[in-house]
């Protein structure tokens, strides 16, 4: 992953913030850089955007960045989803953690 180029994805009037592809994988990534924290809204937003997309039948992994951090219902969300949730410092971010 860490040698895969990553770009601004905008296809079919669906937009990511980031993705790039290494062996067979498709790295997608939304960044939330604002003050309030991401909520279950937007996690689900993402997962409806993917599986309107190209990346929906891919194997992939799905990577969720926020500035503020994350409501209860988005860490459950991203959960059900398999959406992976990474803080402002790029840590991972769980449910246990909240």
């Amino acid at each position: 992953m860490y040698n895969t180029k990553l770009e601004k994805y905008l296809k079919d009037n669906i937009e990511f913030d980031l993705v790039g592809t290494d062996d067979n994988t498709a790295y997608i990534f939304e960044i939330k850089w604002r003050n309030k924290k991401t909520s279950y809204k937007d996690i689900n937003n993402l997962v409806q955007k993917i599986s309107n997309s190209e990346f929906r039948t891919q194997k992939k992994r799905v990577i969720f960045i926020s500035k503020s951090g994350y409501t209860q219902s988005a860490l459950e969300s991203a959960g059900q989803h398999e959406v992976e949730l990474l803080n402002r410092h790029m840590k991972k971010v769980t449910i246990q953690d909240s």
